[in-house]
């Protein structure tokens, strides 16, 4: 989980820290309507899970989305 902190720094102000552990930002194709496999970058990045994998879906209607799901959960994540 990411932390975050506020302290007095030297100078004037105080300075900001945060932590939020590992992240990756895929932005997709360069326009609108190009082709993408999002579906291939989240499933890839689901299969690198090690400890926790959150999800936040409306709905999941992919099926090896579903799947790569499932197989973090098999691997103990």
């Amino acid at each position: 989980m990411g932390r975050a902190a506020i302290w007095g720094g030297p100078g004037r102000g105080a300075e900001r820290a945060l932590d939020v552990g590992s992240f990756e930002l895929y932005m997709g194709a360069g326009k609108i309507g190009a082709y993408d496999d999002l579906e291939a970058v989240c499933i890839n990045f689901m299969s690198r899970a090690r400890d926790t994998l959150y999800v936040a879906v409306q709905e999941l209607e992919s099926k090896p989305i579903a799947q790569a799901v499932l197989d973090a959960r098999g691997r103990g994540v």
